[in-house]
């Protein structure tokens, strides 16, 4: 990817039709999740590109100074990671991936 292009994120890419049941699919359509906003979990949709700021807001790896408040710049964009690079922390310069998780809120 170039450094000026973006790449858009959506939570809805990591649902599988082997993941939903058909029942669950007829009552909730993947554009009526994409409406809801939870104070827990991430927008539907995300926009980023090369070069740009980004901050932890979860401890990943504390032992990598992944944590939360870390700054780092991304450097790529994977279909299930972004690769970037830590601009403060003990890993200063340090390349790391920061993998696809799943997102689940603590309330029902």
């Amino acid at each position: 990817m170039l450094n000026g292009e973006y790449v858009e994120c959506f939570s809805s890419d990591s649902i599988t039709a082997t993941d939903q049941d058909l029942e669950f699919q007829e009552l909730y359509t993947t554009e009526f999740l994409n409406t809801i906003n939870y104070s827990g979990l991430p927008p539907y949709r995300l926009a980023l590109k090369v070069v740009c700021p980004i901050m932890l807001v979860r401890n990943i790896d504390q032992a990598s100074s992944l944590c939360n408040g870390t700054r780092l710049q991304t450097t790529f964009f994977g279909k299930h990671f972004i690769k970037a690079m830590a601009l403060n922390g003990i890993s200063i310069g340090q390349e790391v991936l920061i993998y696809r998780m799943d997102m689940n809120p603590s309330e029902t």
